[in-house]
């Protein structure tokens, strides 16, 4: 393989394509859960209680296999991971269509979590041992689009399959021949053991090159990232239908079109990563969640929330190719899959607790008051970025 840090592999686009394709049709599998949840629950009697169990257990699998899935590809190789992810997943498909009660389908979707968990810290790592650095960043932001077209898309697409069958398994036995296909081209375009040698220097943290402290510091503000911008969009309907009386068909399409500037975050984050890839930048963008959220709870909703909410959605994923590109630059490529695993399974924990967290917050006194949760996630992960920007600043001085 040629080295990742001054040239690119020659399969390297078809590489970025293949796993682009994997990560949208796991995402789609993600998606699936809480558009069938209505028929889940007709037909099986089920509470809101027990129906949240089921994203519970999925979201949960999918943190805990994170860590786990990056030291996999030590010993088994990252195309075998990958493969095993996409095989696993087809399968559990098929044994969703077939459950029949509710503890089952809680045991195969925190099956399918595990599966879905194998993917990313796995792909990642791959990409950045295929492309060089200087290019690294705009590639995690193409990569990255593939969950918020999901998100954007694959609602209509899975409601189509679900009402026109009048069947919600239908939704996941369709998956199934569609993951056989990418679990083939996985195997054959996906190098087995990619190496390389170690990253250089890297614009932010380089002050804390060599320091588990420094990277540790990192994975903060990358998990209240999550807190603060996936928390505040995954409660946006109910915040819109109780606190502005709108029915549910009218929030999920205000949600449906604040997720559009999802699918632009991981490009714009990807770009300002390759030419500013310093702390400054993730700290610019939990400045503007946190002003964002401030925004929807002090103001009435109108063009200036719209827009506020629109920015929040393009802040929150455009985070994403910001760390892993600091982490690209910054971990051994035989270290770079546990870290990055480290770094996903944190931020999927963030994103499920800080659901439960502003329900509470808002059973208990407001939903605004639950929101301001979300600010405070934010605030706290802005200071650990300033106090990194300041420690760097002062060992570059003293050096």
């Amino acid at each position: 393989m040629k080295d990742p840090t001054s040239s690119q592999h020659p399969m390297a686009m078809t590489i970025l394509g293949c796993l682009w394709l994997v990560w949208f049709w796991t995402a789609l599998l993600r998606v699936a859960l809480p558009v069938v949840l209505p028929y889940v629950e007709a037909e099986l009697g089920i509470s809101h209680a027990a129906s949240g169990l089921l994203m519970t257990a999925q979201l949960g699998a999918i943190a805990a296999v994170s860590v786990p899935a990056g030291f996999a590809v030590r010993r088994f190789g990252a195309r075998a991971v990958l493969v095993a992810c996409v095989g696993c997943a087809c399968a559990l498909s098929l044994a969703v269509a077939a459950a029949q009660t509710y503890g089952s389908l809680v045991a195969v979707f925190a099956g399918m979590g595990v599966a879905l968990g194998l993917y990313f810290p796995v792909g990642v790592a791959v990409l950045s041992s295929v492309f060089p650095p200087g290019r690294f960043g705009r590639v995690m932001g193409l990569h990255d689009i593939a969950p918020p077209a999901a998100s954007v898309i694959g609602p209509a697409i899975l409601s189509a399959v679900v009402l026109g069958r009048l069947e919600w398994r239908m939704a996941f036995e369709t998956m199934m021949p569609i993951g056989v296909v990418l679990a083939i081209a996985l195997w054959w375009v996906i190098p087995g053991r990619p190496s390389g040698p170690p990253p250089r220097p890297a614009d932010g943290l380089h002050s804390l090159r060599g320091k588990r402290r420094g990277l540790l510091l990192l994975l903060a503000p990358h998990a209240l990232n999550a807190a603060c911008g996936v928390g505040a969009l995954s409660m946006l309907p109910i915040f819109l239908v109780s606190t502005y009386g709108l029915t549910g068909q009218q929030a999920a399409a205000v949600l449906a079109g604040v997720s559009l500037g999802g699918v632009l975050g991981p490009p714009v984050g990807g770009w300002l990563s390759d030419r500013w890839s310093r702390l400054g930048t993730p700290a610019l963008y939990l400045g503007l969640s946190c002003a964002c959220v401030l925004a929807v709870v002090a103001l009435p909703l109108g063009p200036i929330t719209y827009a506020a909410l629109f920015l929040l959605s393009l802040t929150t994923l455009g985070y994403y190719p910001l760390t892993f590109t600091i982490l690209a630059q910054q971990v051994s490529l035989q270290a770079r899959a546990p870290v990055n695993g480290l770094f996903q399974g944190t931020s999927v924990l963030a994103a499920a607790v800080s659901p439960s967290v502003i329900g509470a917050l808002g059973e208990a006194l407001s939903l605004r008051v639950g929101y301001l949760f979300c600010v405070a996630a934010a605030v706290a992960g802005l200071a650990v970025l300033i106090w990194l920007m300041h420690a760097e600043k002062g060992a570059s001085g003293r050096s």
